[in-house]
């Protein structure tokens, strides 16, 4: 599993796998909504507050499912964006996934980020393990080996398919089973986890499109808003220790 840690001014932000966690003031965003799941904690003295429809859900932590529209009010604390490849792969869940969102008020974060790994692991789980099926697995570690040799933009279905001998509709049936994602979104989720670690990186949003095969650094800022709920310029901001 991969493991990074971005140390800034006012954020830091970690990568853990296919997760990242964003901690730093202030937290509050724009009302938007996008693929991954977010959990999110309060600060010590905080206390988040998310709009979701018409209800406001206020605590130590609150945790928004994917896809659901809200407005998030935090003025220090930490967020995680989750994969939903290892939500679906969890056995025991720790909280609702049926729901739109809700108040984990058991969970607190101490405000040291050097803790929000085992605070993460505790609230989300800890139990996925890789797929059975071994082209699956295969398919996923040439993924991993892409990216570490800097070679993302070569990642297509059809390069996938090339590691597998599979046909394209037996593959996609068969990676959507073992994963409970299908290839596209799974895709979707790597390929802007990608981007945003270059992005952190300090890369510009023009070279970054290039190297994770975006057709413009327009379509690599709609990709990243559509999974994470955030921009290139949000990335880039904390770089610079604020936020946008």
């Amino acid at each position: 599993m991969i493991e990074r840690t971005w140390q800034f001014e006012a954020y830091t932000v970690q990568r853990l796998g296919s997760h990242l966690l964003i901690g730093g003031r202030p937290m509050s965003g724009r009302t938007n909504t996008h693929h991954a799941l977010e959990v999110v904690w309060a600060a010590p003295g905080h206390r988040v507050t998310a709009q979701v429809a018409d209800a406001t859900l206020s605590g130590p932590c609150v945790v928004i499912n994917s896809g659901v529209v809200h407005r998030l009010a935090l003025d220090h604390g930490m967020m995680a964006l989750v994969d939903p490849a290892y939500l679906s792969g969890l056995p025991h869940p720790r909280f609702a996934l049926d729901l739109d969102a809700s108040v984990v008020s058991h969970s607190r974060w101490d405000g040291d980020p050097a803790s929000a790994k085992a605070l993460f692991y505790a609230v989300v789980g800890r139990d996925f393990t890789e797929p059975a099926e071994d082209r699956v697995r295969t398919v996923l570690h040439w993924m991993d080996a892409m990216e570490r040799q800097g070679r993302w933009g070569e990642v297509t279905l059809e390069a996938a398919l090339s590691q597998v001998s599979l046909s394209q509709s037996r593959f996609l049936h068969v990676f959507s089973a073992a994963m409970g994602v299908p290839w596209r979104h799974y895709f979707m989720w790597r390929r802007a986890l990608v981007a945003s670690v270059l992005l952190l990186d300090g890369q510009s949003p023009g070279a970054v499109a290039r190297a994770a095969g975006y057709s413009d650094a327009a379509h690599l800022s709609r990709h990243i808003s559509a999974v994470y709920g955030m921009t290139p310029s949000d990335l880039l901001a904390w770089r610079r220790g604020a936020s946008e």
